[in-house]
C-alpha cells in the first residue's frame, strides 16, 4: 500500500511471521533459528537468523528495523514512502 517490496527465496520453506496494520507480510525460513530483531509502530515483525553476522541496513520513520547478513552480496530491492529498506542476497532466486 505504501510501495513496500518484500522478497522470499522461492527455494525456502517460508513461514509467515507477522503482519502489520498496513498488511505488510514478512517471512522467515522455517529451517532457520530466528530471532526477533525489532517491531515498528505498525506491528511489523522482522527476523534474523541468529547464526548470521547481522548488520542494520536501515530504519524507517515507523521504527522498522531491517537486517542483512554481512557475508551476503546484498542488493536494495525497494523502498516505500516510509523509508523502509529491504535487501536480498543476489545469489538467491528472489521473488517479489
Amino acid at each position: 500500500m505504501i510501495g513496500v517490496i518484500h522478497v522470499c527465496d522461492r527455494r525456502l520453506d517460508c513461514e509467515l511471521l507477522g503482519s502489520g496494520m498496513i498488511g505488510v507480510i514478512h517471512v522467515c525460513d522455517r529451517r532457520l533459528d530466528c530471532e526477533l530483531l525489532g517491531s515498528g509502530m505498525m506491528g511489523v515483525i522482522h527476523v534474523c537468523d541468529r547464526r548470521l553476522d547481522c548488520e542494520l541496513l536501515g530504519s524507517g520513520m515507523m521504527g522498522v528495523i531491517h537486517v542483512c547478513d554481512r557475508r551476503l552480496d546484498c542488493e536494495l530491492l525497494g523502498s516505500g514512502m516510509m523509508e523502509v529498506i529491504h535487501v536480498c542476497d543476489r545469489r538467491l532466486d528472489c521473488e517479489l
